[in-house]
C-alpha cells in the first residue's frame, strides 16, 4: 500500500512538473481542463486508498477435518471466511499527514496571519471588500462567501483599488478561490497537487488578464496596475496557497496584454499529453474501488427462482446478492470468474456427468467452482494464514484427514487428492451423507464446508432450519452463500457480462 501510495506521487509529479515546463505558462484555455486533472488525482488517490470492510471474494481455503465417532467421519467445525480487503497500515495514515497535511496547516496557518486584524470595508453585490494591514498586495479568498482582501497602499489609491476590485472579482467568477480551497481539501492524499498550485496561479492569472481585457478593461491602465502592485517590496505574507490574487511573473504578462499570444500547436499537444498522463493514473488508481458490473437484478431474480424449484431455495435473499456482486464485480472475484469460465467448457460438462451418475443436482458443480475454480489446486497456493494443518488441496480442496475418512490416501508417497476422478467420487459421497442426515441442500452445504456437528448447534441455537438465516444470524459462516453465487452463474451465465 506504501508502495503504490508513493508510487502514484511519483508518477502525478513527473507528468505534472513535465508537462508545466513545457508550457511554461499556460494558456488560458488550458485552467479548465488541468484543474479538473489536479482535482481528479488526489480524489482517484483517496478512492484508492480508503478503507473498506467490504469482503473480497475469496475462494473457499479447504473442506475442514473430520473427528472419527464409530467409524463415521464428522467433519469438524471451521470457518471459512471471505477475505478483507486490506486496510492501509498504520504508518500510511501517518505519511499522509507528514507529506499532505502539513503543507496544508501551513497554508491555512499563511492565510491567517494574512487577514489578521482584517477589517471589512464594503460590500458590493454580494462580494465582501476587507482591508488587512499585513497583506502587501490585493488577492482574493473564499471565507464561506467571496471576500477581496485589499492591501492598505491599494485601498487608498482610488484607481488601483478598482481595477484590482474588477480583478479580483474576476477571480471570484472564475472560481479560482474555490479550486484553491477543494486541492487543499484533497491535496493531503496527492501532494503534487499542492505542489502545483503555484504554477496553476499563474495560468488563472492569465484566464483573468484576457477576461477582463475582453470585458473592455483599458489596457494601458490595466497594464499600470499590475506593475504598480508587481513593484512593490513584497513579504512572506503578500500571497497564500489559498487564495487568487495578483501574482508575479509581470513581463511576460504585460507583452501578453498588449500582443495577444497566437495559438501554438506545441501547447495544445503539451496539454493532450499532460491529460493522458494524469487521466490513466487517476483512473488506474480508482479502478479497484469502483464497482460498474454489478449483476442485473432482474436476470439474478430469475436464476434465484430456477434454484428455488431444483431444491436450492431462499437465493433472493440479501446474502447471496452481495456474494454474487463481489464474485461478479470485485477486482479478485471477477477475475476468478473469469478463469472458471475459461475451463467450463471443458470442466463443466465432466462434473456435471458425475454428479448426474450419482443423482444429485448439477447445481452442486458450484462447489468445486468455489472450491478451487474446477482446477487442482496445491496447498501452496492457499495464503500463509492458513495453518499447515488445514490446508486442502485438488478439485474439491479436502484436507488431509477429511480426504482420509473417506477412503483416499494422503501420505508421503501418495496423494489422492491430485487424483481428480478419486476426490471428486469421495466429495459426491461427502455431500449425499449430508443431505441424507439434514434433508436439505443449504444445510448438507454448510455441513460440507464447517461440519455437522457446526449445522446440528447452529440449528439448535437459531431455531431454524434456514441456513441462510443462520449465517445473517451469525450461526454459520458465509460459505452458503458464496455456492449460491456460484449456482447463479452457472443458471444463467450472463450475470457475469
Amino acid at each position: 500500500m506504501i508502495t503504490l501510495w508513493f508510487g502514484l506521487q511519483a508518477a502525478a509529479f513527473v507528468v505534472l512538473v513535465a508537462g508545466w515546463a513545457s508550457l511554461r505558462v499556460a494558456p488560458a484555455s488550458a485552467v479548465g481542463p488541468i484543474r479538473c486533472l489536479l482535482l481528479a488525482l488526489p480524489l482517484a488517490v483517496v478512492g484508492a486508498l480508503w478503507p473498506t470492510s467490504a469482503p473480497n471474494y475469496t475462494p473457499a481455503a479447504q473442506v475442514y477435518a473430520p473427528a472419527m465417532a464409530g467409524g463415521t467421519p464428522l467433519i469438524g467445525v471451521g470457518v471459512a471466511e471471505g477475505a478483507e480487503v486490506p486496510v492501509p497500515a498504520p504508518v500510511v495514515p501517518a505519511l499522509l499527514l507528514l507529506v499532505g497535511v502539513v503543507p496544508a496547516v501551513w497554508s491555512a496557518l499563511g492565510l491567517r496571519t494574512l487577514l489578521r486584524d482584517a477589517e471589512p470595508l464594503h460590500r458590493i453585490r454580494g462580494v465582501e471588500v476587507w482591508i488587512a494591514p499585513r497583506a502587501t498586495a490585493p488577492f482574493a479568498v473564499w471565507l464561506l462567501r467571496p471576500v477581496i482582501v485589499l492591501d492598505p497602499d491599494t485601498a487608498f489609491d482610488a484607481a488601483l483599488a478598482l481595477v484590482a476590485f474588477r480583478h479580483e472579482a474576476q477571480h471570484h467568477r472564475h472560481r479560482d478561490p474555490l479550486v484553491a480551497w477543494l486541492l487543499w481539501a484533497v491535496g493531503f492524499a496527492a501532494p503534487a497537487a499542492l505542489l502545483l498550485r503555484s504554477p496553476m496561479a499563474r495560468a488563472e492569472e492569465i484566464a483573468v488578464d484576457q477576461a477582463l481585457l475582453s470585458r473592455g478593461e483599458p489596457a494601458l491602465a490595466y497594464a499600470r496596475a499590475l506593475a504598480t502592485v508587481a513593484g512593490r517590496p513584497h513579504g512572506r505574507l503578500h500571497w497564500s496557497p489559498l487564495a487568487a490574487g495578483m501574482a508575479a511573473f509581470l513581463p511576460r504578462r504585460i507583452s501578453m496584454l498588449f500582443s495577444p499570444p497566437r495559438p501554438r500547436p506545441l501547447q495544445t499537444a503539451a496539454i493532450v499529453l499532460l491529460a493522458l498522463g494524469v487521466a490513466p493514473v487517476a483512473g488506474w488508481a480508482g479502478s479497484g474501488v469502483i464497482v460498474d458490473r454489478a449483476p442485473d437484478p432482474a436476470r439474478t431474480a430469475a436464476a434465484a427462482d430456477r434454484l428455488a424449484l431444483d431444491g436450492f431455495p431462499g437465493a433472493r435473499c440479501a446474502a447471496v446478492r452481495e456474494a454474487l456482486t463481489h464474485l461478479v464485480a470485485t477486482r479478485n472475484g471477477r477475475a476468478w470468474a473469469m478463469a472458471a469460465g475459461d475451463r467450463a467448457t471443458e470442466e463443466l460438462p465432466w462434473v456435471e456427468a458425475q454428479l448426474a451418475l450419482a443423482g444429485l443436482p448439477r447445481e452442486l458443480a458450484a462447489v468445486p467452482f468455489v472450491e478451487s475454480g474446477w482446477r487442482n489446486r496445491a496447498e501452496s497456493e492457499l495464503p500463509d494464514s492458513v495453518p499447515v494443518s488445514s490446508r486442502g488441496a485438488g478439485y474439491w480442496m479436502f484436507i488431509a484427514p477429511t480426504a482420509r475418512a473417506w477412503g483416499l490416501v494422503v501420505d508421503g508417497g501418495r496423494d489422492d487428492r491430485n487424483d481428480k476422478a478419486l476426490e471428486t467420487g469421495a466429495a459426491l459421497r461427502l455431500l449425499s451423507a449430508d443431505y441424507d442426515r439434514f434433508g436439505s441442500w443449504p444445510l448438507a452445504l454448510a455441513a460440507y464446508n464447517q461440519g455437522e456437528q457446526a449445522v446440528e448447534v447452529a440449528i439448535r441455537d437459531g431455531g431454524t432450519r434456514d441456513a441462510l438465516a443462520l449465517a445473517n444470524a451469525k450461526l454459520l459462516n458465509g460459505y452458503v452463500a458464496q455456492v449460491y453465487a456460484a449456482a447463479l452463474l452457472l443458471t444463467d451465465p450472463a450475470l457475469l457480462q
